[in-house]
């Protein structure tokens, strides 16, 4: 929902984009062979395969899953403004990764919306005043093992500056 409270249209081909964007603008994603999955209410997910992103104990590197989960919640800020008509430029700010468990295999990531509240906050000071942050929550997982819990959380901050 938008800060009228009208769904906004998730257009899948914004998705392409993204992954477009993504594999072009930041070489570690290319190498990490990160794929956009869904984009939808319940957040976006990205996927990447363990085989590029694997240490010497046969888990996730640790800053594999960072990387991964700062581009899903990165993804998913742009994503949305995008969705509103806003261009921005959108930054990370700060963000601290908590690793529960080893992942072994691929790993899915999942930028989870903030609460409306926060979400409507954030898009009047932005509309309002050219710049905003917002904190987002995004939750890591080795694929194939949804209903467990997370094994690595990121919270992040990202600031997003309306285009000149």
């Amino acid at each position: 929902m938008d800060g009228d409270g009208d769904e906004i249209p998730r257009d899948p081909d914004r998705l392409g984009s993204l992954a477009e964007l993504v594999l072009e603008e930041f070489p570690l994603a290319a190498f990490m062979q990160v794929e956009p999955l869904t984009w939808t209410e319940a957040g976006l997910e990205l996927r990447t395969p363990a085989g590029p992103n694997l240490n010497a104990h046969g888990t996730m590197f640790g800053g594999g899953i960072a990387a991964l989960a700062l581009l899903t919640g990165w993804g998913w800020v742009r994503l949305e403004l995008e969705a509103r008509g806003i261009h921005a430029e959108v930054v990370v700010q700060d963000a601290r990764t908590h690793y529960e468990r080893p992942i072994r295999g691929d790993c899915r990531a999942r930028c989870l919306p903030p609460e409306p509240a926060e979400l409507d906050r954030f898009l009047r000071t932005l509309r309002r005043r050219g710049k905003g942050r917002l904190a987002v929550r995004v939750q890591l997982r080795a694929e194939g093992d949804p209903e467990a819990p997370p094994a690595a959380l990121m919270e992040a901050r990202f600031v997003a500056r309306v285009d000149d």
